[in-house]
């Protein structure tokens, strides 16, 4: 009897033992998937909030670049519109010059040695890339959200920096072809020498109804009319950045 009390007892306590480990294991596995649960709303929030501050940076930098294309672009748009002014300033005394050798003989001799400096200027568009090489190198360009006003972008610097075949060979014309024709034929007389020597010497005077005849000379004019051609280029670039500075203008009031 004593024995079957001993071993009753025995079990009871084994089930009561067992049943305090089972309650204990299933507290520690709740406690223990709470933490989990915890971590990863800990981790999830910080991805959030990390997210959120990677892109305010983006928007700041999207804000920057296109504040910065866009007084940019008011340079450019400044600087066309100034070498369009002059160019056709130079074009305008050509076509003087070759209206006062109509009639050499009455011609103003001073007037026309002064007209013959802008023979010798010529004009040429340097685009300000800086924002957007700047954005293509560091690949910022990216962070402008809108994808149309990015396309325009693009497109724009393509246009000035791809077809700039006038510039580029107007630049050869003057410096190869101008320059070198204008010294030979009127550089190189008493007058302009003195003008830009500053002394005496034994060339012989600018003869008028000669230069009236000098096939070499209206050559040079003729040359110098090939600005013509920048002219419509430049136009061309005004009004793709007037058009790129409107939508960027449109894109910074959306913010």
């Amino acid at each position: 009897m004593i024995n079957l009390l001993r071993k009753n007892r025995k079990k009871l306590v084994s089930e009561n033992s067992e049943k305090k480990s089972s309650h204990a294991f299933s507290k520690y596995l709740t406690y223990s998937i709470g933490e989990i649960i915890l971590v990863v709303i800990g981790i999830l929030i910080a991805i959030q909030i990390d997210d959120w501050n990677t892109k305010r940076q983006h928007h700041k930098e999207e804000v920057y670049i296109l504040q910065s294309m866009y007084m940019d672009l008011t340079n450019d748009v400044e600087n066309l519109e100034t070498l369009i002014k002059w160019t056709k300033k130079r074009l305008a005394s050509v076509d003087t010059i070759a209206k006062m050798l109509e009639n050499p003989e009455t011609a103003d001799k001073q007037k026309f040695m002064s007209l013959q400096t802008n023979l010798m200027i010529d004009n040429y568009f340097v685009p300000s890339t800086g924002t957007y090489d700047e954005g293509m190198s560091s690949g910022k360009l990216s962070y402008i959200q809108d994808n149309l006003l990015r396309e325009h972008i693009f497109d724009h610097y393509r246009l000035i920096s791809n077809d700039r075949d006038n510039d580029n060979g107007q630049y050869k014309v003057t410096n190869e072809l101008i320059l070198p024709l204008f010294v030979e034929e009127v550089g190189a007389t008493k007058s302009m020498a003195k003008t830009f020597l500053k002394s005496n010497n034994q060339l012989p005077e600018l003869d008028l109804k000669k230069l009236a005849k000098s096939k070499k000379y209206f050559q040079m004019l003729l040359y110098t009319k090939g600005e013509e051609y920048q002219i419509g280029d430049w136009t061309n670039y005004i009004e793709s950045a007037t058009s790129l500075m409107q939508r960027i203008e449109t894109s910074l009031k959306s913010f």
